[in-house]
């Protein structure tokens, strides 16, 4: 006689209802939902990590990635806002909105558990579907990081040609450092080993992109965030992609571009 143990027969169960989801959809929905509360409630945000990457180059999920979740990057600055939004998550039935420092239910069964996000906003209680939000936080002296801050700058020379009516002019690009920088940066502080920073005016004000045809936000300059997280050939697509394998000099502390 086969006998079956409580925990055997939930995680049975779980696996069951998973397969009998649409995973897309519902994770869409879950997305859509926090999309509507964040917009209400004046919380910037912006698609982040491999659901950016995914946006602007697929068009929504990365085909090849079987793991049901939508990144999405906030300022640390609007962590009590958010945290005092869950009652409406709850009331609007758009999933459980967990921050980090919250104690997690049912050990080893739920799912609730956050490693390194801020924030996630989880389906149900046992199914791995959710929205995980990483929260930047201000760098207060760029200038004093042993990367240094760099800025493209352009340079224009005008060449006479063999007539006397027309000229033509080349542009070359020089890096100068930047020691009078102006530009505010983050950091995602909870990824220590992810040695990239953004200026908040390349990510705010956030941008509508789409996304499995719906409409979220995206960084103001998509193209500068995704070349410091997957490197400058991030176009190029990797099936086995891992972020300890960018070292070209993209990740450098860089200002946006003009």
């Amino acid at each position: 006689m086969v006998m079956c143990t409580f925990g055997t027969v939930l995680t049975l169960a779980v696996t069951i209802h998973y397969r009998s989801l649409d995973l897309e959809l519902v994770t869409l929905d879950l997305m859509q939902c926090t999309h509507e509360i964040f917009t209400r409630n004046n919380v910037s945000y912006f698609l982040d990590y491999g659901s950016l990457l995914g946006a602007v180059r697929h068009g929504g999920f990365i085909p090849w990635d079987d793991q049901m979740d939508i990144d999405i990057g906030v300022l640390e600055s609007q962590t009590a806002l958010i945290i005092s939004l869950k009652k409406e998550f709850y009331d609007r039935r758009c999933g459980h909105l967990v921050h980090r420092s919250d104690v997690a239910y049912l050990p080893d069964i739920s799912s609730f558990v956050i490693r390194r996000a801020a924030f996630r906003v989880f389906y149900n209680r046992v199914t791995p579907i959710f929205i995980d939000i990483a929260d930047y936080e201000a760098i207060p002296n760029p200038s004093s990081l042993t990367t240094p801050i760099a800025t493209p700058t352009t340079t224009t020379t005008t060449l006479a040609t063999s007539t006397t009516t027309s000229s033509t002019t080349t542009s070359t690009s020089t890096t100068t450092t930047d020691t009078t920088n102006t530009h505010t940066f983050v950091k995602d502080l909870h990824h220590p080993d992810l040695q990239f920073y953004f200026a908040v005016d390349a990510l705010f004000p956030a941008r509508d992109c789409g996304f499995g045809g719906r409409t979220f936000k995206c960084p103001k300059r998509s193209e500068y965030v995704l070349e410091r997280e997957f490197g400058s050939d991030w176009r190029v697509p990797k099936k086995d992609f891992k972020p300890e394998d960018v070292t070209d000099a993209n990740r450098v502390l860089h200002t946006p571009p003009n």
